[in-house]
């Protein structure tokens, strides 16, 4: 049975054996002292508790957000999101003639081509493999930001066969995930690892440990349309203007960014504690988990858009209630909807860019 003991000391020896299981040892039962502390919160890897990284919020380099992702899908793995089968019906742009008539109609599951291989999906930075020839004769060219495990990827795949897909996302387990997918087809997706909110100087930081992302790296050509699902929520404020230069350079002289996301007032938001806010911003969180959330207004998305040189061809706030029956609850949820276009006229500098998807 174990002995009592004092708070902060019991707090010093749990921290001591959560550092000791990281590194692969076995803590001993030893008296710790304020040296041994400041020495294993210095060794534990970047995955802080919730006040520090409230404390520090600009510290990038210090808290990797693509750690606690990196749990959260190894914990997880595909079984926490369901497939976005209503995407059929929200992003008819995408769609053939037919399942536009009848978007929530049955879809037999898709039969790969060419699986991909195990020492594939078994890599540290695990991608699959890409042929130019394939992507470049589609007829249509779709980049999936932040695909996660595919659960927005796998039903699009099904419902358009005339579509190649760029699948990235800046977890590995997540890409690693997917790569596994049954229906995960190498002749019709390339899907890789990278951090679309990377800063260039941090692009080779941590590189060889699980919480590099192998930076960013855009999709080899650009696209007729990128989706955009519930994925700029998760990136910090301050990198929000980048990433989306970032989307507008992947894009075809009129090709669109199809987008659904979060809204200010969810019912998300409002069950966050109010010390779980990043310090200097209005509307984003920190989960218990350690991942981030932003909720945005119609006006703020508008205005990242419109200043990477997209129009806006539509953006507003959907609302919907829940019930839940058995508990006597009603549950409001609300999100954004947007589509933004590259225009087709542009200057000598745009039309470079349409060549190939450059990367800022």
């Amino acid at each position: 049975m174990e002995t009592w003991s004092p708070p902060r000391r019991r707090a010093q020896r749990i921290l001591l054996a959560l550092e000791a299981a990281a590194a692969g040892r076995e803590q001993r039962d030893t008296v710790v002292g304020e040296e041994d502390v400041r020495a294993a919160v210095s060794a534990w890897p970047p995955q802080l508790p919730l006040a520090r990284r409230l404390r520090t919020p600009t510290s990038t380099a210090a808290v990797r957000e693509v750690s606690y992702w990196e749990r959260f899908y190894r914990e997880k793995r595909d079984s926490f999101f369901k497939h976005r089968y209503n995407l059929r019906a929200e992003f008819p742009e995408l769609m053939p003639e037919a399942v536009r008539a009848d978007p929530y109609a049955h879809i037999p599951p898709h039969v790969p081509r060419r699986r991909v291989a195990s020492a594939d999906w078994q890599a540290r930075l695990p991608q699959s493999t890409f042929v130019l020839a394939e992507a470049a004769a589609a007829a249509l060219r779709v980049a999936e930001c932040g695909c996660g495990v595919g659960n927005a990827l796998v039903p699009l795949l099904r419902a358009q066969p005339s579509a190649y897909f760029f699948a990235f996302d800046f977890a590995p387990a997540a890409v690693r995930l997917l790569l596994q997918h049954p229906e995960m087809d190498e002749a019709r997706v390339y899907a890789y690892v990278s951090d679309i909110a990377a800063a260039e100087q941090e692009e080779e930081e941590q590189e060889g440990t699980i919480h590099s992302t192998g930076a960013y790296r855009p999709p080899p050509l650009p696209c007729h349309y990128v989706t955009c699902v519930w994925t700029l929520s998760a990136v910090p404020a301050t990198h929000l203007s980048l990433v989306v230069q970032r989307l507008a350079r992947m894009l075809l002289p009129g090709g669109s960014v199809l987008l659904r996301d979060y809204a200010v007032g969810d019912l998300a938001q409002l069950r966050h504690p109010a010390c779980a806010r990043v310090p200097g911003t209005a509307h984003e969180y920190l989960r218990g988990d350690g991942t981030r959330v932003h909720y945005f207004t119609t006006d703020e998305l508008q205005a990242l858009f419109e200043g990477a040189g997209l129009h806006t061809e539509y953006v507003r706030l959907q609302h919907r209630v829940v019930v839940n029956r058995k508990e006597r609850l009603s549950m409001h949820r609300r999100w954004v909807a947007a589509k933004f276009t590259r225009p087709e006229q542009e200057g000598r500098r745009g039309r470079q860019g349409a060549d190939r998807c450059e990367e800022l």
